[in-house]
C-alpha cells in the first residue's frame, strides 16, 4: 500500500483494482447513489430492497446496535452476468490496537471490581462499537467460569479460557503498577491525587501496562487467532496477504446469488450463531458485483450504491460530519439523505443535510424518509398529513441554519417537496412485482433519473449531460466576468479568519484550555487515543474528534456565507463551493495530519506526572502553527484564489 494515502484511499484502491466503479462521465449511464443518514434510520434495509435480497438472508445485515462500520459498494451489472467480491481488511497494526484498547479495558474493569463478567464483555467489544472480538473469537456467555484450570496448561485451552487468563494476568499486574506509581506521585492513595493528577496517573498506568512484555505478547497470541479465523471464513475465495501474512484483499466469485450472499456473510455478517466464525470487525470495506434485480421492478437498474457507518450520534447539530463520508460526496451522481419519517430531521439529519449544502451539493440532495406507515398521531387524518408534517420539519431545519450559518439556505432546497422527496413504507419485508408498496421505491429510481439494463425505455432525463460536462460548462458560465461582482477579499479573510477562531475555540475547549464557545473538554483517553491512530496511522480522527472535519465543516460555513452575502447564483455558488470544498480536504489534512505526524507522535508518547497537560499543549501548538488565524494561513489564500477566478 501506498503509505502517502489515507488508508480509507488505500483501501479504495484495490477494490477498485478487482471491480472498478463504472465511470462518472458521459460515456457512462450509471447512476452513483450515496447513502448518508443515522444509525438505525434504514440505510442498509433500502440497500436490501434495492439489491432484491429476501431479509431472510440479513444480507447486509442490520441489527438494533450501529451495524455498519465498513464501506460497502455494489455494483449493478446486465443478466448472466456472475457474482463477484472484493473485500479489504484493517491493517494488522490497527486491529493490535483496538485489541490493546479491548485487553486493559478489561484487566483494568477487572482490578477495580473483580466482576470477570463485566470485565469479560469490554474485552468482547471496543468501547467504540467499532470492534467487536467476539464475533471473531466467541462469546463471553459461552464461557463457564468453572472451567478454568490453572495458569499451567496452556497449549488445548479454549481461546475463551486462555483470555480470561490473560484478563486476569493483566489486572494483577495493574494493581501491581497502581502501587508504584502512587508513590512516583507521591501520593498514599488514589483518592488523595487531584483530578488532574488522575489523568495522568492512569495514563502512567495504560502506558506502563500496554509496553508489558506478557502483554504485548498476549495480544500477538489474540492476532494470530483473529488471522486462524479470517482464513477459515475465506476457504471459498483468495486471498492476498502482506509480508507478514495478514490478508489485505479477498476475492470470491459465484455464478448463483444464493451460495454467493451465504459464503460472503462471514465478511459481513453479525447472526449470534456465528459469533466465533465471522472475519467481518478486521473488514475496512467489501464491494460486490453481479445482477442485483430488485424484486419490485421489471428490470435491473444502472446503478452503483455506495453505503457505509451512519452519523453517529449527536447532541448538537452543528457537530461535524466525518472526512469518511463527506469525501464521498463528489464520488456521487445522487445524495440520499436516509431518515426516519417517524422522528424526521433530528440533529443527525440536520447535521448531514448542512454538510451536503455546504460542500456544495444541494442539487444532488434527496431527502428519503423511511418507516412513513409508523407515523402515528390523532392529528393526521391522512397521508398528505403525515408528508406535511415532514416537509415542515425541512423547512424548519433550513429555517434553522439562519441561526447558525446566518444566512438563509431554502433557495438551495427549491423543488425539494416535488422532485427531491420521497416518502418510503414497510422496507422491511420482502416487496414484489405486484405489491403497491413498490411504487415510492420506482418513484425513487424515475426521480433520481435511473437507467435499466434490457429496457429500450428509461426514466426520463431532462438533460443527457454527464456531470463532469455540467461542471465544464458550469466553469465556462462562472468565468463570465460580467455576470460577476467585484469580490471584496477584505470581506472573505474577515469571514475566513471567523471559521479559523472558531476552529481554534472548540478545540480548545476539547483540550482544557477553556474556550468562550463553552465547549466541554474531552476525557483523557480520548485524546491519547486520538494522537495514537494520528500518529501511527495517519488517521484524521478518532470517534468524533475530528479536526480535519472541524476545519473543513467551519470554512465551508463560512464560504457559503461570503457566496451568499455577495449574491451568486446557485450554480456558480455550488461549482465553488465543491471546488473549495475538495481543496479544503485536503489542505486542512495535509497541515493538521500528514506534514505534522512526527509531533503527534511526541504528544502521544508523553507519560506519567503532568503528561496529559503537555499532550493538549503540543496539540494546540500543531493547530496554533498550522492552521493560523491569520490570511497568511494558506489554506485561506487557496479558498480566495478559487473565488477570485470566478469574479472580474
Amino acid at each position: 500500500m501506498e503509505s502517502n494515502k489515507p488508508l480509507a484511499q488505500q483501501a479504495w484502491d484495490l477494490r477498485n483494482a478487482y471491480i472498478s466503479l463504472p465511470p462518472k462521465d458521459s460515456a457512462s449511464d450509471y447512476r452513483r447513489l450515496l447513502l448518508v443518514g443515522r444509525t438505525g434510520a434504514g440505510k442498509t434495509t433500502l440497500v436490501r430492497q434495492l439489491l432484491g435480497v429476501p431479509h431472510s438472508f440479513n444480507f447486509p445485515p442490520t441489527s438494533q446496535n450501529r451495524t455498519t462500520v465498513a464501506d460497502f459498494e455494489a455494483v449493478f451489472t446486465e443478466k448472466g452476468s456472475s457474482y463477484k467480491c472484493v473485500v479489504t481488511f484493517l491493517e494488522r497494526e490497527i486491529v493490535y490496537e483496538y485489541i490493546k484498547d479491548c485487553l486493559f479495558e478489561a484487566a483494568n474493569k477487572l482490578a477495580q471490581t473483580n466482576d470477570f463478567n463485566k470485565s469479560y464483555n469490554l474485552f468482547l467489544e471496543h468501547k467504540t462499537q467499532r470492534f467487536r472480538l467476539k464475533y471473531i473469537l466467541g462469546d463471553a456467555t459461552k464461557i463457564q467460569k468453572s472451567n478454568f484450570p490453572s495458569f499451567d496448561d496452556n497449549k488445548n485451552l479454549s481461546r475463551g479460557v486462555k483470555y480470561k487468563r490473560y484478563i486476569t494476568h493483566i489486572s494483577k499486574y495493574i494493581l501491581q503498577k497502581i502501587e508504584f506509581a502512587l508513590t512516583i506521585f507521591e501520593k498514599k492513595s488514589y483518592s488523595d491525587l487531584s483530578t488532574k493528577e488522575k489523568y495522568d496517573f492512569n495514563d502512567y498506568i495504560y502506558t506502563e501496562t500496554t509496553q508489558n512484555k506478557d502483554f504485548t505478547s498476549y495480544c500477538s497470541d489474540i492476532i494470530n487467532d483473529i488471522i486462524e479465523v479470517v482464513f477459515d471464513a475465506g476457504k471459498c475465495g483468495k486471498f492476498q496477504n502482506d509480508s507478514s501474512g495478514w490478508p489485505q484483499v479477498f476475492t470470491y466469485e459465484n455464478n448463483k446469488k444464493s451460495i454467493f450472499i451465504t459464503n460472503i456473510l462471514r465478511f459481513c455478517g453479525n447472526s449470534g450463531k456465528d459469533h466465533g466464525k465471522l472475519a467481518s470487525p478486521i473488514v475496512s470495506g467489501i464491494r460486490v458485483s453481479g445482477p442485483f434485480h430488485p424484486r419490485w421492478s421489471q428490470y435491473i437498474p444502472k446503478i452503483v450504491i455506495m453505503d457505509g457507518e451512519g452519523v453517529g450520534h449527536k447532541s448538537d447539530s452543528s457537530q461535524p460530519i466525518s472526512t469518511s463520508i463527506t469525501e464521498k460526496y463528489s464520488l456521487a451522481d445522487n445524495i440520499f439523505l436516509i431518515d426516519s419519517a417517524t422522528e424526521p430531521m433530528l440533529n443527525e439529519a440536520q447535521s448531514a443535510a448542512r454538510s451536503i449544502i455546504t460542500n456544495g451539493y444541494s442539487e444532488e440532495l434527496f431527502f428519503i424518509f423511511t418507516k412513513f406507515d409508523s407515523i402515528e398521531g390523532a392529528n393526521y387524518q391522512d397521508d398528505d398529513d403525515r408528508k406535511q408534517h415532514i416537509l415542515m420539519a425541512i423547512e424548519n431545519f433550513a429555517d434553522s441554519c439562519n441561526d447558525d450559518l446566518g444566512i438563509e439556505v431554502i433557495d438551495l432546497l427549491e423543488n425539494i417537496a416535488d422532485k427531491k422527496t420521497v416518502f418510503l413504507s414497510s422496507l422491511d419485508k420482502d416487496i414484489s412485482l405486484e405489491s403497491s408498496l413498490k411504487n415510492p421505491l420506482l418513484e425513487l429510481l424515475t426521480l433520481s433519473k435511473v437507467y435499466f439494463f434490457d429496457c429500450k425505455v428509461h426514466c426520463p432525463q431532462s438533460s443527457s449531460t454527464s456531470s463532469e460536462n455540467k461542471e465544464k460548462s458550469l466553469q465556462k458560465k462562472t468565468l463570465s466576468p460580467q455576470k460577476q461582482k467585484v469580490f471584496k477579499e477584505e470581506q472573505g479573510i474577515k469571514l475566513l479568519k471567523e471559521a479559523i477562531q472558531n476552529f481554534h475555540d472548540k478545540w480548545d475547549g476539547y483540550l482544557n484550555f477553556g474556550s468562550p464557545a463553552r465547549v466541554p473538554s474531552q476525557h483523557w483517553t480520548r485524546i491519547r487515543a486520538l494522537t495514537r491512530r494520528v500518529a501511527e496511522f495517519g488517521w484524521d480522527s478518532y470517534d468524533n474528534l475530528e479536526p480535519v472535519a472541524d476545519a473543513v465543516d467551519f470554512l465551508q460555513k463560512s464560504l457559503l456565507k461570503l457566496l451568499k452575502q455577495n449574491k451568486i447564483d446557485k450554480k456558480t455558488l455550488n461549482y465553488i463551493l465543491k471546488l473549495c470544498s475538495q481543496e479544503n480536504h485536503a489542505l486542512c489534512r495535509r497541515e493538521l495530519i500528514t506534514q505534522e505526524r512526527c509531533r503527534w507522535r511526541e504528544a502521544y508518547y508523553f507519560s506519567g506526572p503532568g503528561s496529559t497537560s503537555l499532550r493538549a499543549a503540543k496539540i494546540r501548538s500543531i493547530y496554533t502553527q498550522r492552521m493560523p488565524v491569520s490570511e497568511s494561513n494558506i489554506v485561506i489564500k487557496a479558498i480566495l484564489e478559487i473565488v477570485k477566478r470566478h469574479y472580474s
